[in-house]
């Protein structure tokens, strides 16, 4: 749907190149000032509610494309489709059926029945919804601009409140466009309407005013009413007043609200009316009004005091006969805070702290505040806090058990009071360290084994041979000590661990003593038996050696014993 813009046209008798200039910079200058381009931008007109004249109109304004409608209107409710919420409680939605006939109505509240299903309850409408459902209903969010005509320009409002004066030109006045289905137009200072009985429709809003340079100038402005294929022909609104009455309606629409109501004052010219829940007041003197609303407190609970608080508390507007105003309020609690707090454990373990839906992780001697709503919760905390630790080599765990925890079992909370819970933990807790068999309890940490303790001295004595060459023995003197060692040599004990030394006994030589009775072996001279040689019987050789016996007849080299005789 295309945004509405404020068409301007500029009337002069006067045809000169300055005059030119002149006139344009005097409809920029309109344009500017009439602040209508910013806030219908990316919006588009739908309708014009009934009671508009010369000097005022309220404009029905869109910038959606609009939530299909599937399903009949209950009196005070109605289905569209969307992916998100459509609505919001307090705000204006515009229905507009298949046959251009629309209604004006003030949402009461927007709730999802199915995927893609929302029911939005209207409020304010007596008798309800009295537009007929068609196929092809549309449902706009909207919102309603007053143009109103005073004294020294044009003033603008939206639901009521003002925007500030918009234009200042002389003699401004509004007038009704009307067209044909062949576009044929009727410019009338009279409203008749969305629709004439001979077929013409609203097509813009006309704006004219007498420029204050020179009073044969007059500038127009046109406000487009509907577009492309949105075409409103007939229009009512829920709970309008008769502009003749002097009198407005206002829908007050509180929600969410306060348990047992809140507490509201609308006011205005010699009317004050107090009240506690959503509600349309028809009978509020046009001009200037005021609601305030106020804390309520309430006790939900022995020791809890809610104060449940309105947004806004003050809404300032102007209640104007023709154009219904919608002003959403809510009620919501006050919140207090809660402080957690943790003491006795490491900075560096994690204790949680509850109360109720509320909770704290936190290392010890440290809090940490908590918006919380009015209400009495359980508190609890971590039973336990449990820290890794290694050196030495060794790790080890240390575990803190809750001590106390401070309210208990549970806290109260009040709007803006502090409440504080508590938790103090105590510990570590020991573990047991052994030395073989004998144990004691000791804090976790890390433990080096005992020293190694002498147990006895004792000798032995061995003997050996003498090195090669020699003759005796070597007396071996040795002198042990006995030792009892442990292992492992450090280890790690943890809060309800057992860490083990295991004892061991080990011989060391002290020293050692020889005594040698060794000799070296003395070399003894070769005796060699004799030896015995057969004799020789050689036939006596005859007498070549000059006589028998006698001579060296024998061995050349002779014998190294003396001869033996033959006893032949």
């Amino acid at each position: 749907m295309a945004g509405t813009g404020v068409l301007l046209l500029n009337r002069t008798t006067q045809t000169s190149a300055q005059e030119r200039r002149l006139a344009q910079a005097q409809e920029r200058a309109y344009k500017a000032v009439t602040g209508l381009d910013q806030e219908l931008a990316g919006k588009s007109v739908l309708a014009v509610l009934p009671g508009a004249s010369a000097t005022q109109a309220a404009l029905v304004a869109t910038g959606h494309q609009g939530y299909v409608v599937p399903d009949r209107f209950a009196s005070d409710r109605f289905t569209v489709l969307a992916d998100a919420t459509p609505l919001s409680s307090g705000s204006q939605v515009f229905l507009l059926n298949g046959g251009g006939q629309g209604m004006l109505l003030t949402v009461l509240s927007v709730s999802q029945v199915s995927a893609g299903r929302w029911q939005v309850q209207v409020t304010g409408c007596q008798g309800g919804i009295t537009l007929p459902w068609t196929p092809g209903t549309l449902a706009y969010p909207a919102e309603v601009y007053v143009l109103q005509v005073a004294s020294g320009g044009l003033d603008l409002y939206r639901n009521g409140q003002a925007l500030g004066r918009v234009a200042t030109p002389q003699g401004f006045g509004v007038s009704f466009v009307y067209r044909d289905r062949f576009g044929n137009e009727q410019v009338s200072s009279q409203y008749s309407g969305m629709g004439t009985p001979d077929g013409f429709t609203l097509a813009a809003l006309g704006l004219t005013a007498t420029g204050g340079v020179q009073e044969n100038r007059t500038l127009t402005g046109r406000i487009p009413v509907g577009s492309g294929w949105v075409r409103v022909r007939e229009i009512r609104a829920c709970g309008q007043a008769s502009q003749n009455s002097g009198l407005a309606t206002v829908t007050v629409v509180v929600n969410p609200n306060a348990p047992g109501g809140g507490d509201l004052t609308l006011s205005g010219n010699n009317y004050t009316v107090n009240f506690t829940a959503t509600r349309t007041f028809q009978d509020v003197p046009a001009g200037n009004i005021r609601l305030e609303a106020r804390e309520v407190v309430r006790n939900p609970e022995q020791g809890v005091t809610a104060i449940w608080a309105p947004s806004p508390a003050l809404w300032t507007g102007r209640a104007i006969t023709f154009a219904p105003i919608s002003i959403q309020v809510g009620y919501s609690l006050v919140p207090g805070e809660l402080v957690f707090s943790v003491s006795g454990s490491p900075q560096d373990g994690r204790a949680t702290v509850s109360a109720g839906p509320y909770s704290a992780t936190l290392g010890g001697g440290s809090s940490q505040n908590v918006s919380a709503l009015p209400g009495r919760y359980t508190t609890s905390a971590s039973p336990e806090v449990s820290v890794s630790r290694s050196g030495n080599g060794v790790s080890w765990t240390e575990i803190y058990t809750l001590r106390s925890l401070s309210p208990s079992p549970t806290v109260a909370v009040s709007s803006r009071q502090t409440s504080r819970v508590s938790a103090a933990y105590s510990g570590p807790l020991p573990g047991t360290l052994c030395q073989d068999a004998s144990c004691r309890q000791v804090p976790p940490g890390a433990y080096t084994a005992p020293a190694d303790q002498p147990l006895n001295r004792y000798t032995t004595t061995r003997t050996e041979s003498c090195p090669a060459g020699y003759t005796g023995s070597v007396t071996i003197t040795e002198t042990w000590e006995r030792w009892r060692v442990w292992s492992p040599s450090v280890l790690g004990v943890s809060s309800r661990g057992t860490g083990s030394f295991f004892s061991s006994t080990e011989d060391r030589l002290v020293s050692e003593t020889r005594s040698e009775n060794c000799t070296p072996v003395t070399e003894q001279p070769t005796s060699n038996p004799p030896t015995t040689e057969q004799p020789t019987s050689n036939p006596p050789t005859s007498g070549n050696n000059g006589g028998g016996g006698g001579g060296s007849g024998g061995d050349p080299g002779g014998m190294p014993y003396p001869p033996v005789i033959s006893p032949w």
